[in-house]
């Protein structure tokens, strides 16, 4: 494994947590770190290729379908119209 050395902006509760979990373990914060974020992409991934690998059917009501320009194998997509769809909400009731 190579080792490579980067900088990162972290919350500093979450460093002194991790840093008083790697003492305790008798690791050091990069091995403690690099440990973590494996388990996490693992575990992530399979559940990713897990939800990715079932058929879901949506339904919809009204007149059919999903609105013109809305793409629904996108979530930022998907999130970003919701946002738009609760500040206009939130404008027009000011």
């Amino acid at each position: 494994m190579s080792i490579t050395r980067t900088t990162i902006s972290i919350d500093s509760g979450l460093l002194v947590t991790a840093k008083q979990v790697a003492d305790e373990r008798r690791q050091t914060l990069g091995q403690l770190l690099t440990r973590a974020l494996q388990q996490y992409i693992v575990e992530t991934t399979t559940a990713d290729a897990a939800v990715t690998s079932l058929p879901v059917m949506i339904r919809t009501s009204g007149r059919g379908g999903v609105r013109p320009g809305i793409n629904i194998n996108s979530n930022a997509e998907l999130f970003e119209m919701m946002d738009e769809e609760d500040m206009a909400r939130w404008s027009s009731q000011m």
